[in-house]
């Protein structure tokens, strides 16, 4: 399909998956100890089953229990206080101290490491990270000095009983929490505040750079993109007075001029090869940046899935919009091509109508900060799809926007006015979308696709 034919994605052959650790290095969804866990604990197996989205999100996830536990995972006690290291959700009383399950393992990897291995860890900062919900990964060195200090240790394992004096304690203090939370006023979720805003963007635009390297447009890059997309235009000029309008190859005539000669007389399998490499590499970009979204890592991996399935179109044209150019009816990046090129893969008025979306993103004038939020927000909303927790997925979003308001009146732009008019583009991009999965079929037809399991799942996935 269209989506994912253009773009910054900047793909390369290095991000071809070849085992399982080349995985881990794609994501990157996990802090390097426990990517060594991951690869120590599955050391000599193969991954022999096609993975799919839901595979991905597993894999990446935290390693929440011991290997050899047999029992069941018990439920997180309603009255626990926040993690002791992260100020995560507690889900017990682990090695001493109340602990969620994440930072559990990650303090008993930490004995295996340290202590036992004589291994250290490494800071990249001044040895003072802040450890705290969704960055508790960022540096596994002050994670694991703030274990020490919280009162973790190997020993408290034998003694960390769940007495009742310490429930006592723990009751009344989360009590009091819950007494300070229903005391403020909900509407003060309203106004973030500079550190709650950048703790949220910062981490996401990371991401987006490391996958897109034009993400950030200044003056001089959108000179050179300019420049780029007039020679794309110039030549799809020269070829037009060259050889005139040409007729496109039905399909099966194609095909069958492939298989007698061994030629791809249009160049479109090699299109097809391209678009399919793109939307791989930008699927794995959108997994990577959702999960840096506070709440959407917690969320169930089912939820996770389908709502990462559901919108991944509204995600490639959030971002890739920037590399079609509506006047010159071009596009730039991993694929440099005329609009009329695609006639040879899709429909006519399927590339018109994503051009024209494309110019009226443009009139947006978004900086990146808000076309990365804005692409948060497509991946959490609540109606596209069946969903465990969909109060949950609505509170995530709702940070979200809380964070265009932020940058909205950090620009001295009226925030109500931006997410009114944010929000109305959304709302034109879901006929867009709609349309995109008639398309679906098409694409997983493609011989190409079957190198790409992931993308076959998540099309076959989407309604017909």
């Amino acid at each position: 399909m269209l989506d994912q034919f253009s773009g910054s994605d900047m793909y390369t052959n290095s991000m071809e998956m070849s085992d399982f650790g080349d995985l881990l290095d794609i994501l990157e969804l996990t802090s390097e100890e426990d990517a060594l866990f991951l690869k120590e604990e599955m050391i000599g197996t193969t991954i022999e089953h096609q993975m799919d989205v839901a595979d991905i999100l597993n894999i990446t996830s935290e390693k929440p229990t011991s290997p050899d536990s047999t029992t069941p995972q018990v439920p997180p006690s309603p009255l626990l206080p926040p993690c002791r290291v992260c100020s995560e959700k507690a889900s017990g009383f682990h090695y001493g101290a109340n602990t969620c399950e994440a930072c559990k393992g990650f303090f008993r990897r930490s004995i295996v490491k340290v202590q036992n291995n004589k291994e250290q860890y490494k800071c990249l900062g001044d040895g003072k990270c802040n450890i705290k919900p969704g960055k508790r990964s960022a540096c596994p060195l002050c994670r694991y000095k703030k274990c020490l200090e919280v009162g973790m240790s190997h020993e408290a394992i034998k003694t960390g009983r769940y007495t009742y004096e310490k429930r006592t304690r723990d009751t009344q203090e989360v009590k009091k929490l819950q007494s300070q939370n229903n005391s403020v006023d909900h509407r003060s979720e309203l106004d973030l505040n500079d550190d709650e805003a950048l703790a949220i963007i910062e981490p996401m635009m990371e991401v987006q750079k490391r996958y897109c390297p034009l993400t950030s447009l200044d003056p001089d890059m959108k000179l050179e993109l300019q420049k780029r997309q007039e020679i794309i235009y110039d030549q799809y000029k020269s070829r037009l007075e060259l050889f005139g309008t040409m007729s496109t190859l039905p399909p099966d005539v194609h095909q069958e001029f492939k298989e007698l000669t061994g030629i791809d007389l249009d160049n479109r399998e090699e299109l097809m090869s391209n678009i399919a490499r793109q939307m791989e590499h930008g699927l794995r970009n959108m997994v990577e940046l959702v999960r840096l979204i506070p709440g959407f890592p917690e969320l169930s991996v089912e939820d996770q899935t389908s709502l990462i399935k559901s919108s991944h179109f509204e995600f490639w044209i959030l971002m890739e919009f920037r590399m079609i150019n509506p006047e010159l009816s071009v596009v730039s990046g991993c694929i440099n091509a005329h609009k009329d090129d695609f006639s040879k893969l899709f429909a006519a008025d399927h590339t018109d109508e994503v051009f024209n979306f494309a110019k009226t993103l443009h009139a947006l004038n978004m900086n990146t900060e808000e076309i990365v939020l804005l692409r948060g927000v497509v991946a959490t909303f609540r109606d596209r799809c069946k969903l465990q927790e969909p109060e949950k997925v609505e509170r995530i979003q709702w940070k979200l926007l809380n964070c265009i308001r932020w940058l909205a009146r950090k620009n001295n732009i009226n925030p109500d006015k931006r997410i009114r008019v944010l929000l109305e583009r959304l709302t034109a991009l879901r006929t867009l979308t709609e349309y995109s999965y008639k398309l679906n079929k098409i694409k997983s037809d493609w011989p190409v696709m079957s190198k790409h399991p992931l993308l076959l799942d998540l099309m076959k996935s989407m309604p017909a």
